[in-house]
């Protein structure tokens, strides 16, 4: 796999298409598609599905585990085809025409492209080749003779999973897994005939990765196109350790890498956005003569009847394509339009034609303004894109039209972003001072929503120089002037504001005021139905509850985790999931602290049972400390027992059982610990060797930190075998540190 530092670039891609087109000893590439290049166009993807079904299909379902809930084949598997189709078609009809399927329409139409094969049931790609006038044969494979893979006329749109409005849409897990194995022959072929790329689809348990997989032979290169900057951990196993296959990141979205590659190839945008006339002008090339009925017959025996025309059609749209040739002209005598020039992506030019203007009308100062600011987006050297920001707001500081505001407010923002990723904190708040002065007393909503996005960075950047009293007032600003409005997103940043206010107060050690922020927010949002909000109320009664353990007031706390408990517990979103498991982990823990040792197994327990299947990582971690933590709790009850051998190595054996567990699921936060348990719980039971390697292996990856815990957890119920424990931790200790 390339090394991150040296992927290729969208120009290195336009190279090898380019190169792949006119080489005759090769073929042009094939892309295959998924879900990520529909959900501009209002197709959601599987997680939002599966969240959807839920809800609609409870009854359905109903025979389904917690775990299987989640997963989107087992959720289709249990409804009837008909629900299926009747629910994916809904959004299907409603989709509209998305930039990443009239990218890959230039791309097919100028023959960068042979193939496109797709996952998706939607039609969007033939709908944006029909927008352009060109109409590539569409194969159903659901339908189709596999066997008769070879005959695909090129180009071609082949849906491998089926069509919105076909016979068969295959959805669920036996389904797919099924035709993958059906598809074995045609991926091989694929893969050996051309280049290839992926985008908009994960892979992720998959049952087409792994044909991909085995029939990838470094015949050609191939490409992953990813919304990850980091290369996926299911993709580094096997098909991205290949010479020929390579990763490459599109964190903005299929939509605009797809737009640069086409630009990049010179075939955006298409006719019909750069010269609409022309577009119907030649659309209208292909229709025939209008026909026209033929006169009466005449006897042609007789001498001296009329001669008829032979013409039995008339070009009756010739009006119509005059008309049009027209307006074209008129429109070109107008003035010149900017718009082919900004969809090629030609921000310079546009900028020296205009900068040369002594007075610009709206539409130019608009088109103006959108380039400094699309052409400081594509700059990737911070410092070239603060002088364009300048630029920008330096020419339109005083403009009063709406759309060119905002587009002032963004380079605003993005150029305090900018200083804030270079360490120039100071400048940063600058930014936001000039922001909020002129906006301030906006009352455009999106000006507004800058304004409160300008406070919330400024009061972060004040934390980071540790200036955490001036934080507060900006933060109790943003609070005063926006905490009443009823704009959801506006609400969103009050909400973050009061966390950040919670989270500075901390820092000040300003417990009870902590606490009140953080029920501010529940007063306010409590509620909520809106899921950022519910992620900040999850958050905020978190917060509040590792406060009030802090403080030792352990009742309130489990009552506040409770509460917790109570809004999201059988919440399907991983964002809430997330801080129900840390809320269930940090009750067992204060159980603990309670001396409640049954209530404490049996919060460890539940967490298990609630989030053990579960594939998240950040589940998986919580899953690993409760483990960790009822090994722990074990471990502590065999020393309280000591003395009875029987049932002091039985808890013992018990606890190491739970810590194996536990690095099965650990995460590198929690290693250290769980192997400094191991290490203890090992001399105990008296395997010597074993615990001095894993003893050493915990303090390398610990440090200082996990010595001192490991002091402290000798020193409770202290037994006979802790004095020579101790004495193996300070030589392994004074080793490592010489």
């Amino acid at each position: 796999m390339d090394d991150l530092k040296h992927q290729y670039t969208i120009k290195d891609l336009a190279q090898f298409m380019q190169s792949a087109r006119e080489d005759k000893d090769q073929k042009p590439f094939i892309f295959i598609t998924g879900a990520g290049c529909s959900v501009t166009a209002g197709i959601p993807l599987a997680n939002k599905i599966v969240s959807e079904l839920n809800e609609q299909f409870a009854l359905e379902l109903k025979p389904l585990s917690d775990e299987d809930r989640k997963d989107y084949g087992k959720c289709m598997g249990r409804l009837e085809t008909s629900k299926r189709r009747r629910y994916l078609q809904e959004y299907i009809s409603q989709a509209k025409i998305n930039w990443s399927h009239i990218a890959l329409a230039c791309l097919i139409k100028e023959g960068y492209i042979r193939r496109v094969l797709t996952f998706n049931f939607d039609n969007l790609l033939a709908r944006s080749c029909g927008l352009l006038g060109d109409y590539p044969p569409i194969y159903d494979f659901t339908a189709a003779n596999l066997n008769l893979h070879r005959l695909i006329d090129d180009p071609a749109i082949v849906h491998l999973h089926g069509q919105g409005h076909g016979f068969v849409q295959l959805n669920t897990d036996s389904e797919t897994e099924e035709h993958a194995k059906r598809l074995k022959d045609f991926v091989g072929h694929v893969l050996s005939e051309s280049p290839t790329l992926f985008i908009g689809y994960s892979g992720n348990s998959d049952a087409f990765l792994p044909q991909i997989e085995a029939q990838f032979d470094d015949q050609h290169r191939l490409f992953w196109v990813d919304m990850n900057e980091e290369v996926p951990e299911h993709l580094q196993k096997n098909l991205l350790t290949s010479r020929l296959a390579h990763y490459m990141s599109c964190k903005n979205g299929a939509d605009l890498f797809l737009i640069e590659l086409a630009q990049e190839l010179d075939c955006f945008p298409p006719t019909i956005f750069a010269d609409p006339y022309q577009h119907l002008l030649d659309e209208l090339e292909e229709v025939t003569d209008y026909p026209v009925l033929k006169g009466d017959s005449l006897d042609d025996t007789k001498e001296g009847q009329l001669t008829q025309s032979d013409s039995t059609t008339q070009d009756i749209l010739l009006e119509t394509k005059n008309r049009l040739r027209e307006v074209q002209q008129q429109d070109k005598e107008r003035g010149r339009d900017f718009l082919q020039e900004y969809l090629q992506g030609n921000y310079q030019k546009i900028i020296g034609v205009l900068e040369e203007g002594v007075s610009l009308n709206h539409e130019q100062s608009l088109w103006l303004a959108r380039s400094y600011f699309s052409l400081a987006l594509r700059e990737s050297i911070k410092l070239e894109q603060i002088i364009i920001y300048n630029r920008l707001i330096e020419k339109f500081k005083e403009n009063t039209n709406l759309d060119i505001q905002e587009l002032v407010v963004k380079a605003l923002v993005n150029k305090g972003a900018t200083f804030g990723k270079l360490g120039q904190f100071e400048r940063t708040i600058d930014v936001c001072n000039e922001l909020i002065a002129k906006f301030g007393e906006s009352e455009a909503l999106a000006l507004q929503e800058a304004v409160a996005r300008a406070l919330m960075n400024k009061g972060i950047t004040l934390g980071k120089l540790e200036q955490f009293e001036r934080a507060i007032d900006v933060y109790d600003e943003l609070l005063a002037k926006f905490g009443d409005s009823e704009v959801l997103a506006l609400q969103e940043i009050v909400a973050r504001a009061l966390i950040n206010k919670g989270t500075t107060l901390e820092k000040l050690n300003e417990s009870e005021k902590e606490i009140e922020a953080y029920s501010e927010l529940l007063v306010k949002f409590g509620e909520s139905e809106a899921l950022a909000l519910q992620e900040a109320v999850a958050r905020a009664l978190m917060n509040k509850g590792i406060v009030l353990g802090e403080l030792e007031q352990f009742e309130r706390a489990i009552d506040v985790y409770d509460e917790l408990f109570a809004k999201f517990g059988e919440s399907e979103a991983l964002t809430l999931q997330e801080p129900v498991a840390q809320a269930m982990m940090n009750k067992s823990v204060t159980l603990g602290e309670l001396n409640e040792p049954e209530k404490e197994v049996e919060a460890y327990n539940e967490l298990i049972t609630k989030f053990g299947d579960s594939d998240a990582l950040v589940l998986q971690e919580q899953v690993a400390n409760a483990y960790n933590g009822l090994g722990y709790s074990k471990l502590l009850t065999a020393k309280k027992h000591w003395r009875n051998t029987d049932v002091a190595q039985d808890y013992l054996n018990n606890a190491s059982n739970d810590f194996s567990k536990a690095l099965e699921k650990f995460s590198q936060n929690s290693h250290a610990m769980i192997l400094g348990n191991i290490a203890y719980t090992e001399f105990l039971q008296g395997n010597s060797a074993e615990s001095e390697k894993h003893l050493r292996e915990a303090l390398k990856l610990g440090q200082q930190h996990l010595y001192d815990e490991t002091i402290e957890d000798i020193a409770k119920h202290p037994i006979d075998p802790d004095n020579d424990f101790k004495s193996l931790l300070d030589s392994i200790w004074d080793e490592i540190n010489k």
